[in-house]
């Protein structure tokens, strides 16, 4: 140990007297150790980004649609939400949804082409739904067919410019139809899920719609919920394994959930980092060849010194592992600046695009690691060649 600890004082003292030799051999090193650093944190950041962006919008969310094999639209009834549910182990909730196009309007103001959209209160619970004002529909309202809303933000902001909308009646156009509701709550701004836009939405009781606004012939999609997010998945293949035998098409339904979206986002990510990782990888080659290429030069600088040590007994071993760990010091101290560097500069990227940011532990070891292994891979030939120096020679070289 003491051994080692000498010969790293050693290398220390030997970088400091030519120390701009020794930025220039170390560059390659700390570029590429930065590059793969910085590559790996922002692709662990996506993913996280990706996760992050959807788990509040319901990740143990399934829904299903009819494919363009179903013919018989008749089938998509409300009993075949149930039957599901019944038929595939581990959905939570099954509910059928209904959605159509309305024009609303307040006073003098009017929002064209708000899709109402009638579900039952498990939607709330799926989507992971909250409220930016009042409340959400309830179980009561919907068996009391109330002519309660609620809106989405874009909404909200077109018709009640003052931002108080809750407590207020609109009207709903469509066609003939026109219909008086009040408002019960607002959503607040987010992300479009599964096909639906909740900002330009609006929703309604799942009894009211059928019976005071729309009677619609066939359910216009279904959603499912699993009560873990990690049987998502199963449950979606599932519930394709099942209605493609109970309608002898595996095209009669398409049937998505966010899980498998953000799943195939971090896949192709993760293949894109690891490809960019590879290219940044090169550059470590280049630094390990300029880290042989110093060092050969420092054993031929230090020729005397070595036969002077050989000369009073050092051995071959000795004097390859002088500049073995002079070669890992070096490689060493490149990647550790290369760590700090391209951590600092990840977290950066990542605070300006608004990603949190995820520290890839496992990464930063491996880059560590590697960069040890280069000075290793590329000091050990400078290392044996000046083990096998010839003391009469060394000593006599000028």
């Amino acid at each position: 140990m003491i051994f080692i600890y000498e010969n790293i004082k050693i290398a220390l003292r030997s970088f400091s007297s030519r120390r701009m030799r020794t930025i220039l051999s170390i560059l390659g090193i700390i570029i590429g150790i930065c590059s793969v650093v910085i590559i790996t944190s922002l692709g662990t950041s996506a993913q996280a980004n990706i996760r992050k962006s959807i788990s509040g919008t319901g990740l143990g969310a399934i829904t299903l649609f009819a494919g363009r094999d179903l013919e018989d639209r008749s089938v998509l009834t409300e009993a075949l939400a149930q039957e599901i549910k019944q038929a595939v182990p581990n959905i939570q909730f099954g509910i059928p949804v209904f959605r159509r196009s309305f024009q609303l309007r307040y006073g003098k103001n009017t929002y064209q082409n708000a899709q109402a959209i009638a579900v039952s209160p498990e939607f709330k619970e799926i989507f992971k739904v909250t409220m930016q004002q009042g409340a959400f529909i309830s179980e009561e309202d919907n068996q009391e067919r109330r002519q309660y809303i609620v809106l989405g933000s874009e909404v909200a902001n077109a018709l009640f410019s003052d931002g108080e909308a809750v407590g207020k009646y609109l009207r709903l156009f469509r066609g003939q139809t026109v219909k008086n509701f009040k408002v019960i709550g607002v959503l607040p701004e987010r992300e479009d899920t599964m096909g639906m836009s909740f900002n330009t939405a609006v929703f309604i009781p799942h009894q009211t719609y059928k019976t005071k606004l729309y009677k619609p012939d066939a359910v216009d999609m279904y959603i499912f919920s699993v009560a873990s997010e990690d049987q998502v998945l199963d449950t979606s293949n599932a519930i394709n394994s099942y209605l493609a035998r109970r309608f002898k098409s595996s095209a009669a339904f398409r049937v998505m959930s966010l899980a498998s979206v953000a799943n195939m986002a971090s896949s192709v990510m993760e293949a894109l980092y690891l490809l960019l990782t590879g290219i940044a990888a090169i550059s470590l080659l280049v630094g390990g060849i300029g880290i042989m290429n110093i060092m050969l030069v420092s054993v031929t600088e230090r020729t005397k010194e070595i036969g002077i040590r050989k000369a009073i007994g050092a051995p071959p071993g000795v004097i390859r592992a002088q500049f073995l760990i002079e070669a890992v010091t070096l490689t060493a101290v490149g990647g550790i600046i290369g760590l700090v560097v391209g951590n600092l500069t990840s977290l950066v990227i990542t605070s300006f695009l608004g990603w949190p940011y995820a520290l890839n532990i496992w990464a930063n070891l491996l880059a560590l690691l590697i960069s040890s292994s280069i000075g290793i891979f590329f000091g050990y030939y400078p290392a044996v060649k000046a083990s096998r120096l010839n003391p009469v020679e060394a000593l006599s070289y000028e």
